[in-house]
């Protein structure tokens, strides 16, 4: 958009500071609710919940029952927003769930309950009949097709030279990986909490009036068991 009126700065910034400023999350989300994204809404969940989680603990050496009240509020918030949507399939124009998820509407599901004829194979989309929790035979079983490896030999021997040299190279690094040059990758930092910030909690009320009257029950002797 900034490329494409880039030569009229004042429009830009009436749609920056009136609408985008304020109302960019819905906006956004109006856009993605426009296309079947299955419920995922980014390309990594856990960041969007520990992010989530971060914001609102806000302290990482804050007591238990602080945290625990913090955790809680962001469950109650998570459970509004589950009741929000599933609220938005019972409109029957809006027609929610079938466009971002491929699945039937509460007003569909009603309508096939009460023909009783059950729930068409064919309101589903693909994306949910993946699943297979079968297990396997033998997971280290490969299918040995003949015709394939002799196809692709004659391919590899009628291949130029370097191409030939490419692949038997690529070949002997897989079978053989201390017979190469290749390195370790170095270590690259990652985001985290920095090394030299503790992440131990604060004392608790008890533990500071046992330091200011000098009490250690630690010390305290041990009463041995008479047998």
């Amino acid at each position: 958009m900034e490329k494409d009126y880039a030569k009229k700065p004042a429009l830009l910034a009436y749609v920056k500071d009136t609408w985008l400023k304020d109302h960019e999350g819905k906006i956004l989300s109006v856009c993605v609710d426009q296309c079947m994204h299955f419920g995922t809404y980014t390309s990594n969940r856990v960041e969007s919940e520990q992010h989530r989680v971060k914001r609102e603990v806000k302290s990482h050496v804050a007591t238990f029952d602080t945290i625990f009240r913090r955790l809680d509020k962001v469950m109650m918030l998570q459970t509004d927003n589950i009741k929000s949507s599933l609220e938005k399939c019972r409109d029957t124009k809006i027609d929610w769930c079938v466009r971002t998820h491929g699945l039937p509407c509460a007003h569909k599901l009603d309508q096939y309950i009460s023909s009783e004829k059950g729930v068409p194979l064919t309101s589903i989309h693909d994306f949910w009949k993946k699943l297979d929790i079968k297990m396997t035979s033998d997971v280290n079983k490969i299918d040995y097709d003949e015709e394939t490896y002799k196809r692709l030999w004659d391919d590899f021997l009628s291949a130029p030279l370097p191409i030939r040299k490419r692949l038997f190279q690529n070949l002997r690094e897989g079978l053989y990986p201390s017979s190469t040059d290749l390195m370790e990758p170095d270590i690259i930092k990652s985001k985290g909490r920095p090394i030299k910030k503790s992440n131990s909690r604060h004392p608790s009320e008890w533990e500071y009036t046992e330091k200011r009257y000098g009490l250690d029950n630690s010390k305290a002797p041990v009463k041995k068991s008479k047998r």
